[in-house]
């Protein structure tokens, strides 16, 4: 399976930016998996 590319929209990078830095940090390392596989088990389509 190729790996896809996570991107952010503006807004949400700049709500990001506003989070303590442990917590961006806490969701960027949630987020990085997703590049390998964007539907994990247990994921639901919203």
């Amino acid at each position: 399976m190729p790996d896809y590319t996570v991107s952010f929209r503006r807004s949400a990078e700049k709500e990001l930016r506003k989070l303590d830095t442990k917590v961006q940090t806490r969701v960027l390392h949630a987020v990085e998996p997703l590049a390998k596989n964007p539907r994990p088990d247990g994921c639901k389509k919203l």
